[in-house]
């Protein structure tokens, strides 16, 4: 939590040498609430912007090479994939999108699995994934409900 500065304070940390705009409404048990808006070209970057992508998926690249053995194993993946011209990236192909496009990180997802094993096999290159990439990839892996505590 921000300490609460009062008007005065601000109007004094803001004037000059930094290039904040700071504006103030009484509100909740610190009678105020401070909003910023940044000019890039006159402030000094403390906390530059980060870009994140909160939705992508990867897959192993041997599940895009038997693209259609895997649709038939899992109604999920047959829905999403089973159209050749459906893509589905690798974490490498993840990463030079994201240097391409200017992303700093991505979250890599699932998919909602039939199956147990599946499910595992595709957290397993997830982990393996941001392992390789600490810094760029972010994980969310999935469980298989209906696999009871071999999901857990």
């Amino acid at each position: 939590m921000w300490p609460c500065p009062s008007l005065a304070e601000w109007g004094d940390y803001t004037r000059g040498r930094h290039a904040w705009e700071a504006r103030a409404v009484a509100r909740g048990p610190c009678r105020c609430v401070i909003d910023f808006a940044l000019v890039r070209s006159c402030m000094p970057c403390y906390n530059p912007p980060v870009i994140i992508d909160f939705h992508t998926h990867i897959l192993p690249p041997n599940i895009r090479k038997d693209r259609e053995r895997y649709s038939g194993r899992d109604p999920c993946f047959n829905i999403l994939y089973a159209n050749p011209k459906a893509k589905i990236a690798t974490a490498e192909e993840i990463v030079a999108n994201m240097d391409r496009e200017g992303i700093d990180v991505s979250v890599v997802l699932n998919i909602g699995w039939a199956s147990h094993e599946l499910c595992c096999e595709t957290n397993d290159y997830i982990m393996e994934a941001i392992a390789r990439y600490p810094e760029r990839l972010a994980g969310f892996c999935a469980v298989q409900p209906l696999a009871g505590d071999k999901a857990v």
